[in-house]
């Protein structure tokens, strides 16, 4: 079979995952001390992208040559007609990873990232990734894998193995009815006192969970054939067969101990003498579930006065109004509580009059922040950036030239809204990522970049034609007249609060529009 035991009878979802982002990739290097040789315009490539939202997000708002391989060929024709409407730097190829492999024409890359793909897969689709990489990732390159931990799922793994016979031998019905009849099914076995689950809570847990999750993420989460989660010791092993060394976590708050280990479990991993084991006592100590790991080809750690030099350098840009600064943060040992005066002080250094963008030295620089240690400040930039507060900066040189290309791809996305709800992100020039927005925020800006009289109007219009209705405080609204006027307060709302971020974010100008001369795909 050409999907080699992975479920292929219905696509994937259409998420986006910043944390890919070249931006994004080279900040987690450069907070975990690591050296790369990634520059301002990679080679990047993605093995099983999906959709491909995140790929045609960062192809569009990064310069540099992009490349993605998915066997899927209903996904890949999809990512195809994003990229018709990008910058034209996207290849696309709807390979396996083992034909991947055997292609002429790969250049050497600068980047190589799989999201949620090496546990899902045959282990000789694993060593086809390797080889990739062995063969085409430049030394100085980054590799980022996610993947399941052993530690985290070894009490729930029966319950997987009885829910995915179940699937696969059940061929009555879609997609989404045979994984609610695996659902059931296990159930039932729960009902029938079944004393795995007594003496197994976390899987009883674990099933009401996936009780509430979309049908479609459930059926690539769990039932592919291949499911294979493994000690980060493992993975180590394998990609070290491609000359790859573990850099660090891509999940910055990874970076605060205090909130995930007990002191005494610190003593312990500070006297692990191998990182591989160092890796394997900290999913231990935290039951983890999933890592996304980045790794180096040639590992070399930075001097001490180099890697301040460039953190001082690096710029962000707030992405959410300062009043939306969380209280608590999780951490494996529970909620910890975020230092409010501290982050507050921080946030508060971002205004209008620097257009919400700063430097680690310009933060430092402050009036409200001159006291903060510089240590202190580090630590909180892995927190605002992890909860999405903060995001990395492009330079200017790099915004100006990749926004005709995010200009595009934003028409697009935001046209299909009319009919489609699929993709609820835009392309930010300002970050080189996507940002998350509602499909009634992208019909507004569209209406206003056309100019319309009346937007809440037209897009009541729309919604009417299809069948469909806003609910409003858990309500059908079922009148012209109150579903035009709730229209209306939301088209208000975004104008107040919403569009200012996504104008400072590059994604529309200060009165909301897109620029339509951009609007034409490109030509073959």
């Amino acid at each position: 079979m050409w999907n080699s035991g992975y479920v292929s009878d219905v696509d994937y979802t259409f998420g986006h995952f910043s944390f890919l982002s070249p931006n994004s990739l080279k900040l987690a290097a450069l907070l975990e001390g690591g050296k790369h040789g990634v520059p301002e315009n990679p080679t990047y490539l993605e093995l099983g992208f999906g959709q491909g939202v995140s790929l045609n997000m960062h192809a569009a708002s990064n310069p540099g040559q992009y490349w993605g391989a998915d066997f899927s060929p209903s996904q890949t024709a999809t990512a195809s007609e994003y990229a018709e409407h990008g910058a034209g730097n996207l290849q696309l190829f709807e390979d396996s990873f083992e034909d991947l492999l055997q292609r002429r024409d790969l250049p050497q890359f600068d980047i190589i990232v799989l999201h949620g793909i090496w546990s899902w897969v045959p282990r000789k689709a694993r060593e086809a990734i390797t080889h990739i990489a062995r063969d085409h990732l430049k030394p100085g390159g980054l590799f980022y894998v996610s993947y399941n931990v052993k530690a985290g799922w070894e009490g729930t793994r029966s319950l997987r193995d009885l829910m995915a016979q179940h699937y696969r031998t059940n061929r009555r019905g879609s997609v989404a009815e045979r994984v609610k009849a695996a659902l059931s099914y296990a159930t039932e076995v729960l009902e029938a006192d079944a004393k795995f689950f007594s003496n197994n809570p976390i899987a009883k847990a674990q099933l009401e969970d996936m009780k509430k999750k979309d049908p479609v993420y459930i059926a690539h989460e769990f039932f592919n054939e291949t499911w294979n989660p493994m000690h980060f010791s493992e993975v180590c092993e394998e990609l070290s067969h491609a000359k790859l060394d573990h850099l660090g976590s891509s999940t910055l708050l990874d970076g605060l101990e205090s909130i995930h280990l007990t002191p005494k479990a610190q003593d312990i991993l500070r006297g692990a003498s191998d990182k591989r084991i160092k890796g394997d006592l900290w999913d231990a100590f935290v039951s983890q579930r999933f890592r996304r790991d980045i790794f180096v080809k040639g590992l070399r750690a930075h001097i001490p006065q180099s890697r301040l030099r460039l953190l001082l350098k690096q710029r962000f840009v707030l992405t959410k109004l300062a009043e939306k600064l969380p209280a608590t943060i999780k951490g494996a040992r529970g909620t910890a509580n975020l230092d409010q005066d501290l982050y507050g002080r921080i946030v508060r250094a971002f205004s209008e009059a620097n257009a919400y963008i700063l430097s680690v030295q310009d933060i430092l620089a402050s009036p409200e922040c001159t006291s903060i240690p510089f240590a202190q400040l580090e630590q909180a930039i892995r927190v605002l950036v992890d909860i999405d507060m903060i995001a990395p900066v492009s330079s200017e040189e790099t915004i100006t030239s990749v926004k005709p290309t995010t200009e595009r791809l934003n028409i697009k996305l935001c046209q299909d809204a009319a009919f489609d709800d699929s993709v609820k992100f835009l392309a930010s020039p300002v970050t080189g990522s996507g940002v998350a927005v509602s499909r009634f925020e992208q019909l507004f800006i569209i209406s206003l970049s056309r100019g319309l009289a009346d937007p809440s109007k037209y897009i009541w219009q729309l919604f009417e034609a299809q069948g469909q209705r806003l609910q409003k405080e858990g309500k059908l609204l079922e009148t012209a007249e109150a579903n035009q006027a709730e229209l209306q307060s939301q088209l208000d709302a975004f104008r107040e609060n919403r569009l200012p971020l996504l104008h400072r974010l590059g994604i529309v100008s200060a009165e909301g529009k897109l620029d339509l001369s951009c609007e034409e795909p490109l030509k073959g």
